[in-house]
């Protein structure tokens, strides 16, 4: 008996509670209406896309290597934002890939958040790009990317490098500013 009147006493008062909030309430008869409000915000936000692997054989170790690589980056706000680049396991761990036998192969990297412009900035790990205005394209680029990284293998740290394979992660972060 102590739980069915605790449940009816509930019931009432959620009854009660989750009505008042509607803007205009329903009285008894055949129909009735409840007007309510719904008010929604979409908050800001960015999205990093078409980020791709790369894979390279080097042969040439005399001459820098540079790999260029297209992506998409887009929001649902207008104003800037930035990018930061590092080591995926370490942010702010350096530009670097690690040999088999733990020789280290560093790299440089610039980015360029609007290509039309044709502008690189240069980065340093866990350190933000310059601004670049973000587009409101919705959730893509429509096959038309809008931001670019030149990842720079120099040759001085090439003709140095053991045969084999070198690998590590880059962890790309944008962020509106």
């Amino acid at each position: 008996m102590k739980h069915s009147i605790f449940l009816i006493s509930f019931v009432v008062f959620m009854s009660l509670c989750c009505v008042v909030n509607a803007q205009q309430q329903g009285v008894p008869g055949e129909t009735s209406t409840a007007v309510t409000t719904i008010s929604i915000s979409v908050l800001p936000n960015i999205l990093i896309t078409d980020v791709q692997d790369i894979y390279l054989d080097i042969q040439d170790r005399t001459q820098d290597v540079v790999i260029d690589q297209d992506f998409c980056v887009v929001g649902n706000t207008t104003g800037n934002y930035v990018l930061q680049a590092s080591g995926a396991n370490n942010p702010g761990a350096p530009f670097q890939l690690i040999g088999q036998d733990g020789e280290v192969l560093p790299f440089e990297m610039t980015f360029n958040g609007d290509i039309e412009a044709q502008v690189d900035a240069e980065l340093a790990p866990g350190i933000d790009s310059p601004p670049f205005e973000l587009e409101n394209r919705g959730l893509s680029c429509g096959g038309a990317p809008n931001a670019r990284m030149s990842i720079t293998f120099k040759a001085e740290d090439l003709i140095f490098a053991s045969a084999g394979v070198f690998s590590g992660d880059l962890a790309l972060t944008v962020a509106i500013e």
